[in-house]
C-alpha cells in the first residue's frame, strides 16, 4: 500500500474523512476554517463584485459630447446629476409633477415640458422607470411604449445632464441647460 502525502492527510482531515482521533482533536480548527472560508470568502465575494459594480455607468447610445446635442451648439459641460445634487434628500421621481416646478430651458422643446407634466399630473411618471431608488452607479432604465413596432421599449441611460458651462465655471453650481424643476426631483 503506498504512503499517504502529506497534502492528502490535511484534505481527508478538512474533509472529516481521517481517523476518529484525529478528526476529534482537530474539529475546532477545521470548523474555524469552514465557517471562515463559507462565510468570509462569501462576504469578500460579494464586496468584490459590487465594488467592481460601482464603476459609474457610460451611456454609448447618447455619449456626453456635442453629437448628441444635435444642432444645438451651446457652450455646455456635462454633468453627473446625482454628484451635484441640492440636497442629499434627491429622489429619483416624485409621484406627481407640479407643472409650475418646471421650468423649459434653452432649446424651446416646449412637447417635452407639456408631455412630462401630462405623465406627471396622471402619476404615472415613476411607472417609466424600473427602479424609482437613486443609483449609486448612475445607471437607470425607462420603459416607454414605441408605437411602430407596438411594445414597451427598455431604454438604458445614464445620469449625467448637459449644464451651464460659465455658471459651472463661475460658482460649480448645477444649472440643466434643457430642462430644470425647482424641486429636489432627478428626473
Amino acid at each position: 500500500m503506498p504512503a499517504k502525502t502529506e497534502q492528502s492527510c490535511w484534505a481527508e482531515l478538512l474533509y472529516g474523512k481521517a481517523c476518529c482521533l484525529w478528526n476529534c482533536i482537530f474539529a475546532p480548527c477545521v470548523l474555524s476554517f469552514w465557517s471562515c472560508a463559507i462565510y468570509c470568502c462569501g462576504c469578500l465575494r460579494i464586496y468584490a463584485t459590487r465594488n467592481a459594480q460601482s464603476t459609474l455607468f457610460k451611456d454609448a447610445d447618447f455619449p456626453a459630447n456635442a453629437v448628441s446635442l444635435g444642432d444645438l451648439q451651446e457652450d455646455v459641460i456635462w454633468l453627473r446629476a446625482t454628484k451635484y445634487a441640492r440636497t442629499k434628500s434627491l429622489q429619483l421621481v416624485d409621484e406627481t409633477i407640479n407643472i409650475h416646478r418646471l421650468c423649459q430651458g434653452a432649446s424651446g422643446e416646449t412637447w417635452l415640458l407639456s408631455a412630462i407634466a401630462c405623465i406627471g399630473e396622471r402619476r404615472a411618471l415613476h411607472h417609466l422607470f424600473e427602479s424609482v431608488e437613486r443609483s449609486s452607479r448612475g445607471k437607470y432604465i425607462l420603459k416607454l411604449f414605441d408605437g411602430v413596432q407596438q411594445q414597451w421599449q427598455r431604454i438604458i441611460i445614464d445620469d449625467r445632464i448637459p449644464c451651464d458651462r460659465a455658471a459651472y465655471e463661475n460658482d460649480k453650481s448645477f444649472h440643466p441647460s434643457f430642462l430644470t424643476n425647482k424641486e429636489n426631483d432627478l428626473f
